[in-house]
């Protein structure tokens, strides 16, 4: 279950108003040069982005296979996965992570880089993968969660 997170609201809407809401607005807002995620991550390496949606999706799927290879690794569970507790009251009824939950995720997860670029790394040599990136996913994963808690009330899981 669960394949990619996205704000709650999305940062061009939260920026900028009903204008850029939607993806026809993240778009036009993005060739605007006004895009909240475009002038904070562009093209940084690390984003494991969502395959559906806008570039601001952030792909929960690959994100959960990261906290499991860290729990495997260190025995230590997250304080939430990516799917969220649902206890989000701008998002009644859906799998989120409120904005306090993203910023505690991110800090479980800044806590513990090493473990999972060792897990990275090897996962790596069983599937081909050369590992190179694995402090910068697991960093921008954590960046784009504090992020999203800052300018987007929060991350919503669709699947």
């Amino acid at each position: 279950m669960g394949l990619d997170n996205l704000p709650i609201t999305a940062a061009c809407e939260a920026e900028h108003g009903e204008l850029f809401a939607g993806q026809a607005g993240c778009a036009e807002a993005a060739e605007a040069g006004l895009c909240p995620w475009k002038l904070e991550f562009g093209d940084r390496e690390g984003a494991v982005l969502g395959i559906f949606g806008s570039p601001c999706w952030y792909r929960g799927r690959f994100g959960n296979w990261a906290l499991e290879a860290v729990t495997a690794e260190t025995g230590e569970k997250p304080p939430v996965t990516w799917y969220g507790t649902g206890k989000n009251p701008d998002a009644p009824g859906e799998l989120t992570l409120d904005p306090d939950e993203c910023t505690t995720l991110a800090a479980w997860m800044e806590a513990r880089v090493e473990p999972y670029v060792k897990a990275r790394l090897d996962d790596a040599q069983r599937n081909d993968y050369d590992g190179n990136g694995a402090f910068d996913e697991w960093k921008y994963a954590a960046d784009w969660l504090r992020w999203t808690a800052a300018n987007c009330g929060g991350s919503s899981a669709w699947y």
